[in-house]
């Protein structure tokens, strides 16, 4: 932080500076130094993190025997811890959180903090767990960045929070005072931003999938999408190319496929991903993914997974060649 410190400022008050002055902390708001020493310090973190797991000190969790261990996770300014639900495990977590705040002058709100264990642990060791870290339980985390975490199965209400988040983008717009070409450009923008981060884990149900096709529609032919409008052309037309008189609106349906497709390409060919290190050791177990079976107790995101590649299998095909060719 020497370059940080090594300066001094003064303020704009009434027409007149102030005294120059010397920063403890921080930096200026917006300055463009400031992500890169958040992602330095986080940094550090993970280091950390990563020493006394392989010091044995920090005991990961495990979603299959002998597989991957998950201990931590960073995104942006969000940090996801993984342990051993017992007093010692939060104990040592704890300790590495305060080493942390210690050399990153950083502090660690409680209160915007949660904490989730297995149903199998018992009160008495959450009570203990909450005494050492101040930390509340949970028994749902809810949303994490904007997306629902869905346990269990998936039920037709699920996915409801994208159609009221298209809803209420479109109804901001006053579709009835755009042209046809404004209706058809903020559609696309909508319908393929919108529930794409979903449709990347979750494949979503046929319904869903209708009503997000007519909310596209009503809104191109009406410019709303309260009131149902005579389609005047086949949608069939409408998402075909251009070169076949059609304006390239996507399916949700095949967008969904699409994207589902991605994890399959990466569990085929990018075996050295986390997550797909996780999912293989769990699900496939040195299979073949394509002889895999759905059963009963098996996470949604996988689930969803094989459901796409049903849709996906008579694409797939083997081909002899020097290795050049191209996906």
């Amino acid at each position: 932080m020497n370059c940080v410190k090594a300066t001094y400022l003064s303020i704009l008050w009434n027409g007149a500076k102030t005294d120059k002055f010397k920063p403890s902390r921080g930096l200026w708001q917006g300055d463009p130094l400031s992500p890169y020493l958040f992602v330095l310090c986080m940094e550090k973190l993970a280091l950390s993190i990563q020493s006394k797991v392989q010091q044995g000190i920090w005991r990961p969790i495990h979603l299959s025997h002998k597989g991957s261990g998950l201990s931590h996770f960073l995104f942006a300014d969000d940090v996801l811890l993984f342990c051993e639900a017992t007093p010692y495990q939060t104990k040592v977590v704890m300790d590495t959180l305060n080493e942390f705040c210690i050399a990153s002058a950083m502090k660690v709100n409680v209160l915007k903090s949660k904490a989730m264990c297995s149903k199998r642990v018992h009160e008495s060791v959450k009570q203990s767990i909450k005494e050492i870290s101040f930390i509340h339980f949970v028994a749902n985390l809810e949303h994490y960045l904007g997306f629902p975490l869905i346990q269990g199965r998936a039920t037709k209400d699920t996915y409801d929070y994208i159609l009221e988040k298209m809803h209420r983008r479109l109804s901001t717009w006053k579709g009835n005072l755009l042209n046809k070409a404004g209706r058809v450009c903020l559609a696309k923008s909508v319908t393929t931003t919108m529930p794409i981060y979903t449709m990347q884990m979750h494949y979503l149900p046929l319904n869903i999938c209708d009503k997000i096709d007519r909310v596209t529609k009503s809104f191109i032919w009406g410019g709303t999408v309260s009131k149902r409008k005579w389609n005047r052309v086949k949608w069939s037309i409408v998402t075909s190319l251009k070169k076949f008189r059609g304006l390239t609106i996507r399916e949700a349906i095949l967008s969904n496929i699409a994207l589902l497709g991605k994890l399959i390409w990466n569990l085929l060919y990018d075996p050295q991903k986390l997550w797909v290190r996780v999912l293989s050791h769990k699900y496939i177990k040195g299979g073949d993914i394509w002889n895999i079976k759905a059963k009963g107790n098996i996470s949604l995101i996988w689930r969803s997974i094989l459901k796409a590649l049903e849709s996906l299998r008579q694409g797939f095909q083997f081909r002899i060649g020097d290795g050049s060719s191209s996906f």
